[in-house]
Order: structure tokens, then sequence, then C-alpha cells
């Protein structure tokens, strides 16, 4: 189940990226902000402040 589900969201995001490269860059950016808001996040709960 969890292939297909993987599958799926490669295919999407192919499809995705040659339909709608600009809706596509907005939701890597956007990932890219949370990994970056999730990383300042942990690290700020490990100094303990």
């Amino acid at each position: 189940m969890k292939l297909t589900f993987l599958g799926l969201g490669v295919v999407g995001g192919i499809y995705l990226t040659l339909m709608q490269p600009d809706v596509a860059m907005q939701i890597l950016e956007g990932f890219i902000q949370f990994v970056q808001w999730l990383s300042a996040s942990v690290s700020t709960m490990l100094r303990g402040v």
C-alpha cells in the first residue's frame, strides 16, 4: 500500500512538474521553507532555549 502511494506521488510530481512548473516551484519553495523552520526549531530545542 505504501509503495502504491509512493508511486502515485512520483507520477503526480512528474505530471505537476511538466504541466504546471510554476505551481511545482511554489510547492518546492514551501517545502524548503518548512525544512528550514523545522531545523531551526529542533536546534532551538536542543539548546534548551
